[in-house]
């Protein structure tokens, strides 16, 4: 197991080598959107008026909000993603039935597959996983009680989301991105193990566990049978909820 962990080191990068890519296709999005907006107005001769210095103030609000949401993995960067996907769709709508122009029009679908590779990239585990916040009482949350071993350090954590070839854990120890583990559940009597880097981490609520993305290093038979429990310790939790007394 940790030779297939030391083989696997020198090909990953930290997170934030990761999610330069991604800023970059937001910076990307923000100047489609502009050349969209500033192609709308010049088209209806309204360039040179309040309504467009209102939106450029508008969309540099909006751009700000959309990075710092990304770089903190705040929740509200969803809320901003959607407005960036109604602008885009919105240019899209009207250059394709309203002004027909050509140029706009390839440039409003670019901007919608540069939107939808963003959306899919930030939507593992590693940064935004699928966290039952809603619930109040623990007993009913789907998450599985696990362990983590890193550099013969074992530490109690509980997995929170499964997808991808990505996880989420929650740990209260403080652990450095980048370090290589296993995660290890025992179930039915039966041990199962996942190699993995640590891609991401986040402090939740003071006081509270530390939440880890984490990156699959190897697909293996012990994944999809995590998988499998996964998927049926979340169904049993959700029928005990609603199950009458």
């Amino acid at each position: 197991m940790s030779t297939v962990i030391q083989e696997n080191k020198s090909d990953n990068l930290d997170v934030t080598e990761e999610l330069k890519s991604v800023r970059l296709i937001g910076f990307i999005l923000f100047i489609i959107i502009f050349v969209l907006t500033i192609t709308e107005r010049y088209l209806s001769n309204t360039l040179i008026s309040f309504v467009s210095f209102f939106e450029a103030c508008l969309f540099l609000a909006l751009f700000r909000a959309y990075i710092k949401s990304l770089n903190k993995f705040n929740y509200g960067f969803w809320g901003f993603s959607f407005l960036i996907f109604f602008i885009l769709f919105k240019s899209f709508i009207h250059f394709s039935f309203i002004e027909t122009n050509s140029f706009a029009f390839y440039l409003s679908i670019l901007g919608l597959i540069l939107f939808a590779i963003n959306s899919y990239v930030m939507s593992s585990p590693i940064y935004y996983p699928r966290v039952q916040w809603w619930e109040y009482d623990y007993k009913y949350r789907a998450d599985l009680k696990i362990s983590i071993e890193i550099s013969e350090q074992v530490y109690k954590a509980r997995l929170t989301d499964l997808r991808r070839n990505a996880a989420s854990v929650e740990v209260f120890e403080h652990i450095p991105l980048g370090e290589l583990g296993v995660l290890k559940l025992t179930y039915d009597e039966q041990d199962y193990t996942i190699p993995f880097q640590i891609k991401s981490s986040k402090v939740i609520i003071q006081g509270r566990p530390y939440r880890y993305g984490l990156k699959v290093l190897k697909k293996s038979d012990d994944l999809s049978k995590i998988k499998k429990i996964w998927s049926k310790n979340k169904n049993v939790k959700l029928r005990n909820k609603f199950k009458k007394p």
